[in-house]
């Protein structure tokens, strides 16, 4: 997939060089130039996966430079009891029968960013 200045749609970039960049270098943002789509069947294959396979599963439609192994490894460091506070990473909790959330507070610094910016270094 590649990835694309918001300042200017002519540029794009693979998304290894989109990470490496940060911003592009006319000061857009980089964003993908299609958003892919999961099926009905791809959800029902996440529902038993672990926050970490969810991760895998999704950032490989994105991330094609990388391979499901490479990014495996990178959410296991990512995504470790050292950096995060909870089993589950981001835990669905029960409030009653029709309510429920979704913890994204259990990171480094109990914040919502900790699930993409845990990443980003590797």
């Amino acid at each position: 997939m590649r990835y694309l200045s918001t300042r200017d749609t002519n540029k794009r970039v693979s998304a290894a060089e989109a990470i490496m960049q940060g911003l592009a270098r006319d000061g857009g943002l980089y964003t993908p130039e299609l958003t892919p789509k999961l099926t009905a069947r791809a959800l029902d294959e996440m529902v038993n996966m672990n926050y970490k396979q969810r991760a895998v599963y999704v950032m490989s439609a994105y991330l094609d430079d990388f391979n499901v192994s490479e990014l495996t490894g990178y959410c296991d460091k990512a995504y470790s009891p050292s950096k995060f506070d909870h089993p589950d990473i981001a835990p669905v909790m029960t409030v009653d029968e029709n309510t429920h959330f979704l913890e994204l507070w259990h990171g480094p610094t109990s914040a919502f960013k900790d699930m993409a910016l845990q990443m980003l270094p590797y």
